[in-house]
């Protein structure tokens, strides 16, 4: 399953608080799952991918990514320069893994700072473990 991360956009400011919006930090995450088509009844092993970016015009330090169905979260790679911080060029790759055993949604947020602001966003995913059903026996219901 593939899930997109959700940014809030301020819009509408002027004079000083305009300056301030372009240059807010900004951070960005998208979810994916090993498994994208629903595991087998009684489910098995998923890793989770979280690939998390900053579209804004600052870097961002600390940066970290929570999940709320996996932990912990391994991380990052992706720090080209080695800076810890995650630069508007770069894209940073945590990861995590779970034994899901029933169909389970999670929440994953990303979270960064930068002159003194703490940015964060977040994204959904959902994992699908099939139900049992009956075994086909190879014979056709009786008709009368």
């Amino acid at each position: 399953m593939l899930s997109v991360g959700i940014v809030t956009i301020m819009l509408g400011l002027s004079g000083p608080a305009a300056a301030f919006a372009a240059d807010s930090p900004v951070i960005a995450i998208t979810k994916v799952s090993s498994q994208p088509l629903p595991l087998a009844f009684g489910g098995g092993d998923v890793v989770y991918a979280y690939i998390v970016t900053n579209p804004g015009t600052i870097a961002l330090s600390n940066v970290s990514v929570t999940d709320n169905s996996c932990n912990p979260v391994f991380g990052p790679e992706g720090d080209v320069n080695r800076n810890n911080m995650l630069d508007t060029n770069e894209t940073w790759f945590f990861a995590c893994r779970a034994n899901v055993l029933t169909t389970t949604s999670g929440t994953a947020t990303a979270t960064g700072s930068s002159s003194g602001l703490t940015v964060q966003t977040i994204t959904t995913n959902t994992v699908v473990v099939s139900t049992p059903s009956f075994p086909s026996t190879g014979f056709a219901p009786e008709t009368n």
